[in-house]
């Protein structure tokens, strides 16, 4: 299992991967609040990890999914302003722009 793994391997350089394809699984399955603490795993314990800006991306969407439109919006408005002309950038500027 990914906590398994990641409680073995927590230095791996798969861990955050592990993380974040595990909130993905959620995600998929709409148990988003499974998913923010999954995405919350690769934003809190690997913030240099290629993933960071999907997990915050997703987590922020959840966030608004689930009714807790203003914590959304703050994590994707972070994903503005710490990854500027990424895609994860242009998805958050995109959903920020329907959300209301």
């Amino acid at each position: 299992s990914v906590r398994e793994f990641t409680d073995r391997f927590p230095k791996h350089d798969l861990a955050a991967n592990a993380f974040f394809w595990e909130g993905e699984c959620y995600y998929q399955m709409r148990d988003y609040p499974k998913a923010i603490l999954s995405y919350q795993e690769v934003i809190s314990k690997y913030p240099k990890s290629n993933k960071l800006p999907a997990a915050m991306l997703k987590q922020g969407i959840s966030f608004v999914i689930i009714g807790k439109k203003d914590a959304g919006k703050l994590v994707l408005n972070d994903v503005l302003k710490k990854f500027p002309g990424s895609p994860e950038a242009q998805r958050a500027q995109e959903f920020l722009a329907n959300a209301n």
